[in-house]
């Protein structure tokens, strides 16, 4: 199946699902439900959607100890992760798709 992923050029895709799936891991357990990760942009930034401008906050003052974990966790996919990018317009049009 890795090759078969590797060939089809779906294994980066996978490995960045993987990251969006555990970076909720290394969120604090009372944001979990007010952030959304939803990629990794083109400057290698891990883009998170939240709620409100509290979450914002308590993110933003999270961003450093947040990346280092993620980073080393980025690491371990082979993917490079230069930092976070908090997007407050996305949330709730997530919410409205689900």
């Amino acid at each position: 199946l890795p090759s078969v992923l590797s060939r089809m050029g779906l294994e980066k895709r996978l490995n960045e699902h993987t990251l969006l799936q555990l970076s909720l891991q290394f969120i604090p357990a009372s944001l979990q439900n007010r952030v959304r990760p939803l990629f990794i942009d083109s400057q290698k930034n891990l883009v998170i959607a939240v709620s409100d401008a509290a979450a914002a906050q308590e993110l933003s003052m999270l961003k450093s100890k947040l990346l280092q974990g993620l980073a080393a966790c980025a690491r371990q996919l082979s993917i490079e992760l230069s930092g976070l990018r908090i997007d407050m317009k996305s949330y709730h049009r997530i919410l409205q798709q689900e």
